[in-house]
């Protein structure tokens, strides 16, 4: 496979780390993945401007009965209170980087060392 050297900040890198060694997988593996995904967004969004650019070029444009329906449809969501989960019961609040300690390894907040996302 061929090599590509990129360069990241020192917290960037250290992260990198500390995610390899928790998932137990290369840097190499890591960031090849990343750059993959990355491609994909962005193969992704290109061809959906292009296919609008090409939709635009022809013609086909909203009519403006059918942007005020879009606005109107929006507006509606926008009004509407949330929905409640869990039975109407409210979620707690959680501050993840204050979580209760675990209680099979006592200085950790899960059974095992993780980094903090």
């Amino acid at each position: 496979m061929p090599e590509v050297t990129a360069r990241v900040d020192r917290k960037a890198k250290a992260f990198l780390g500390k995610l390899a060694k928790t998932t137990r997988r290369t840097v190499s593996a890591l960031v090849a993945e990343a750059v993959r995904s990355y491609i994909d967004i962005q193969e992704w969004q290109i061809a959906g401007i292009k296919a609008g650019i090409k939709e635009a070029d022809a013609g086909n444009f909203a009519t403006d009965e059918e942007v005020e329906a879009t606005l109107k449809k929006w507006k509606r969501r926008a009004l509407r209170p949330p929905v409640q989960r869990n039975g109407g019961v409210p979620m707690p609040s959680r501050d993840v980087h204050n979580e209760p300690r675990c209680r099979t390894n006592p200085g950790t907040s899960r059974s095992r060392s993780l980094p903090r996302f």
